[in-house]
């Protein structure tokens, strides 16, 4: 018994040591971000740092950055991406744009419940893409692993304004969707403690408690490492990369109408030239009713969304919900007709209205020349017009 006590306290004071050793050295991880913290780093998309971990992320909602979460429509070179568009002598401030391609509702809302308090009553944008419902099983294991955090799942987990369901339903995702893949092992492992509720499980949980405290302490250090690191080497940037018109949105609407036509020549679904040979032209054949029969309704991404919906409202969070169209005319030809299209913006928006949220609706949009790049991504209308809806929600007190 003597030597089980010795043992306890000789691991409790490891603890102690090991605390003392990561505040302080986190708080001179702060004070060197501090010196170099560059706002343009809003800008930056796709960046794993960012989208995978926490600091950047509170730094940027600090900094009163409107926050712009969604996937690979984010990358889009397009002038008017808001990244580029904003901050205007209207709206000065920073959109901060966070996801990439196969970034869904799932780690989103995980992301949500990371950020908790400080998302706690701030406006931020959320665009969703029919794609995501697009598969049955909803998300693939492999696009789920990509762009996962650990960091974050551990501190969704431990937010205690996250109802239990949520977190279960969470938790039996994760579960799901990291068996067997090696990386995620001691995570896969966790999600599996706090996804069953039986006697074994639970004590399971509080046993491995402390490794997983220590293991999210680590985790939280090397993002706040790698953030200085991509800090350090970020390029100079100007205060705003864009240069035409903004604030009178007609004359941009003309200029961004006159930047498609430049851009589209070779095709009659309004697609980017340079898109239509790489991707369309050679594939027209096997893409001809490629998404015929697609139930959007019985995909697994619906209750991703829901879970989405309800971390949102337990966390006083106000998403305004993009709902972005798509390329009308090459998705009939894809075999996803206009009535089953309307059908999922009319069932989304209800769901988000349900709770409160408010909406960008554009299902009108589906067949407007300019609006999409290609055949599932913003445009220059398409963004121009996602810019204003913005600077209006944003501004609307």
């Amino acid at each position: 018994m003597k030597k089980f006590f010795t043992l306890l306290a000789s691991l409790a004071f490891s603890l102690i040591a090991f605390m003392v050793f990561i505040t302080v050295y986190n708080k001179t991880l702060d004070k060197r971000i501090d010196a170099v913290y560059n706002e343009a780093v809003a800008r930056y998309s796709g960046s794993l740092v960012k989208d995978q971990g926490m600091e950047l992320q509170k730094r940027g909602i600090a900094k009163n950055n409107f926050m712009l979460y969604g996937s690979s429509e984010l990358a889009s070179k397009v002038p008017q991406n808001p990244a580029s568009f904003f901050p205007t002598e209207n709206d000065n401030y920073f959109i901060n744009i966070v996801g990439r391609g196969h970034s869904q509702n799932l780690e989103h809302s995980i992301n949500f419940g990371a950020l908790g308090k400080e998302l706690k009553g701030k406006k931020v944008g959320f665009i969703v893409s029919i794609q995501w419902f697009l598969d049955k099983e909803g998300i693939p294991a492999d696009s789920f692993t990509m762009n996962f955090s650990e960091l974050q799942f551990y501190q969704y987990m431990n937010n205690k304004n996250i109802d239990k369901e949520s977190k279960k339903y969470v938790a039996e995702r994760v579960r799901e969707l990291t068996k067997g893949n090696k990386k995620f092992r001691d995570t896969n492992f966790y999600a599996t403690l706090c996804s069953k509720d039986n006697a074994v499980y639970k004590i399971g949980y509080y046993a491995f408690k402390p490794y997983y405290f220590i293991r999210e302490q680590i985790l939280n250090t090397k993002d706040k490492t790698k953030s200085l690191q991509l800090l350090k080497e970020m390029k100079p940037q100007s205060a705003n990369a864009y240069k035409l018109n903004k604030g009178d949105w007609a004359v941009e609407t003309k200029l961004a109408e006159e930047m498609g036509k430049k851009a589209v020549t070779n095709n009659e679904y309004y697609i980017d030239d340079n898109y239509y040979n790489n991707y369309i032209k050679n594939r027209l054949g096997e893409l001809k009713d490629f998404y015929k029969g697609s139930d959007i309704e019985k995909s697994v991404e619906n209750r991703d969304f829901d879970n989405l919906l309800k971390v949102c409202k337990q966390l006083d969070i106000k998403p305004y919900f993009i709902f972005m169209p798509v390329n009308g005319q090459f998705y009939d030809y894809m075999g996803l007709p206009k009535e089953a299209r309307e059908k999922y913006y009319d069932d989304m928006e209800k769901k988000a209205k349900e709770y409160g949220f408010e909406t960008l609706k554009m299902k009108e949009k589906d067949y407007e020349p300019y609006f999409m790049v290609d055949i599932m991504h913003f445009g220059w209308k398409g963004w121009l017009y996602v810019d204003e809806k913005i600077s209006e929600y944003r501004n609307d007190h």
